[in-house]
């Protein structure tokens, strides 16, 4: 048997002052100076012979046969070379308390530095001296940029409702429901571009490929000052679609290739709130360049309004080249060190690494429409969005822009709030379901009160309800990087579909609420409490399939035949040792 220390003999789980080191390089006869010295400061585990053959060392690391440990002394095989292919396998496999795992073992851990290493630390590479706290490397990623990108999709996409209060409907000669139509275009080249531009996305360099994007759209916005004609408006709206589309996708998707099951959720919700933000101040914005701009250089102030949001983009867009993050392994402003830990941590939990070269875009998106899951949280997020579009009725509380504002803007900061912390808690506690279940009770009730109260107070606490059905949504779109992790074009496609097809709502659920129906709206509440319960009911198949895959993985690893579990992990393209977050 493997020797160790005497603390894990005994069977004993209490605290150890020295840390435990798993050492898998030469004998100990061949260098007793070396191990008196490092036996005085380490509890060191020796694997038998036997036990150094490869799949006999992995199948250890998986039956977690040596328990917890710190580190590792040389982790590579009688070759003397650096680590390489190896870890590729390796890495994933070892258990979460380990710090460090140097690549010589010419080099000693030292016990001291071991020590104090915080929680979230570990040691790369030790013959360089590589120290990476992780939540620096986190914080590092937090630039804050992609937030601000992301207020200014909003802000560009959603200023025609504020162009509306000025001239903009007469010069450009609208009438009837062209407006409508108008809004509408944006929809469908925004649903028409989001796969094929994530396709894209797993191949490129997201540093360059996101900021192209803003200033594509910064363009089309600027150029809309400039429209005259109805048919203008159209293509210009149809163009802006097109061009912002691969922005939210493709943000999903890069966070997913960078944050653990641990930390998606509540950054998929910041950066939604950043969008509900524009909602709830944007138009103050648009109202102060609405009231200072018109007539400046003799154009009316809704010209100003799309050319000063589209050209306040380029610079953020400029800036984010530099800044942006690409995927852990090309990140060029990282370390040696920083990327070693970036891919370290997303491969642990998928038990692989996510190598964007493995599959084609095609071959990815073909496992991802091919797979019942992804149609499943199509579903849930298409009932989400389609009850959402009651915010469309903020517009109607006054015929003042201020008034509105005012109404309008403590439900958003609620919802954002809201979502935040519903999403941060999914994620300390690695759930998903209940926290997608609990906001859409919620709002539902908010629906009903809607639906059969007059009186002003009751239908504004009623707002607030409603509102936290956005509380799910950072949820939802983080079960799709758990459920569908690998390979990276696979989840890259399931984002874009999920994302372009659930907007489907957008188009339709506008006319849900004919100004005849106010203000109770209570056909289109009813219906919002169903498409609630809708995304409540695909949330339940969710849980009930993921456990059920769960099931088959756990038995298939059980089984005599050591080819079953990998059978079983190949439909779903993950490792056999992957566990999907319920």
């Amino acid at each position: 048997m493997h020797q160790v220390d005497e603390q894990s003999r005994s069977g004993t789980s209490q605290p150890q002052s020295r840390p435990r080191i798993l050492h898998i390089g030469g004998p100990i006869k061949h260098n007793p100076e070396l191990y008196d010295q490092i036996a005085e400061e380490f509890n060191l585990i020796r694997p038998e012979l036997a036990e150094l053959e490869r799949n006999a060392f992995m199948q250890s690391l998986k039956d977690r046969r040596w328990g917890d440990f710190d580190a590792i002394m040389r982790p590579f095989w009688n070759t003397g070379g650096e680590m390489g292919q190896w870890d590729r396998e390796l890495i994933p496999l070892l258990p979460s308390s380990v710090k460090c795992w140097p690549n010589s073992d010419k080099v000693l851990v030292d016990a001291t530095l071991l020590k104090r290493l915080k929680k979230g630390s570990r040691l790369v590479n030790i013959a360089r001296g590589g120290l990476v706290d992780e939540k620096a490397l986190v914080d590092a990623l937090e630039s804050g940029h992609i937030f601000a990108a992301d207020v200014l999709n909003y802000l560009d996409r959603n200023n025609l409702a504020t162009a509306r209060l000025g001239s903009f409907e007469k010069d450009i000669g609208l009438h009837g429901t062209q407006y409508n139509t108008v809004i509408n275009l944006f929809f469908v080249g925004y649903i028409l571009t989001q796969i094929p531009t994530n396709m894209i996305l797993d191949k490129v360099r997201p540093s360059l490929f996101l900021p192209a994007v803003m200033v594509c759209w910064a363009t089309v916005s600027a150029a809309t000052g400039a429209v005259h004609s109805y048919s203008g408006i159209l293509a210009l709206r149809f163009i802006l679609g097109f061009v912002e589309a691969p922005f939210f996708p493709g943000a999903l998707f890069l966070f997913s290739s960078w944050y653990t099951k641990k930390e998606l959720a509540v950054r998929i919700s910041v950066l939604y709130a950043a969008g509900q933000m524009t909602g709830a101040f944007g138009g103050l914005l648009g109202s102060a360049i609405m009231s200072g701009m018109n007539g400046v250089a003799g154009l009316p102030a809704w010209r100003w309004l799309f050319i000063i949001e589209g050209v306040a983009t380029v610079p953020v867009a400029v800036a984010a080249m530099f800044i942006l993050p690409d995927y852990p392994s090309t990140t060029k402003w990282l370390s040696e060190q920083e990327r070693n830990l970036a891919i370290l941590r997303v491969a642990e939990e998928a038990n692989v690494e996510d190598r964007h070269s493995d599959t084609s875009a095609f071959g990815g998106l073909k496992m991802a429409f091919t797979d019942p899951i992804l149609y499943i949280i199509w579903m849930m997020q298409l009932g989400l969005n389609t009850a959402a579009a009651f915010t469309n009725l903020f517009r109607r509380w006054s015929k003042l822009l201020a008034t509105t504002l005012l109404l309008s803007a403590p439900p958003y900061v609620f919802a954002a709030i809201l979502g935040i912390c519903n999403s941060f808690h999914s994620d300390k506690t690695r759930e998903r379901y209940l926290h997608v279940v609990w906001p859409q009770i919620f709002c539902s009730i908010g629906f009903i009160i809607s639906a059969v109260a007059l009186k002003t107070a009751a239908r504004y606490t009623s707002t607030f309800m409603m509102m936290s059905i956005y509380g799910s949504f950072g949820c939802i779109l983080s079960w799709v990087s758990t459920s569908l992790p690998r390979p990276s074009a696979k989840r890259a496609g399931a984002y874009a579909v999920v994302n372009a097809d659930s907007n489907f709502a957008s188009i339709y659920a506008s006319y849900f609420y004919p100004a005849e129906q106010g203000p109770r709206y209570w056909q289109a509440n009813v219906a919002n409490v169903a498409f609630s319960m809708a995304c409540i009911g695909m949330a339940l198949l969710l849980r009930f399939v993921l456990q059920r895959c769960n099931r088959l993985l756990d038995r298939a690893a059980e089984s005599a035949d050591p080819t079953e579990a990998e059978q079983v992990a190949s439909k779903w393209q993950i490792s056999p040792d992957y566990s999907y977050t319920l």
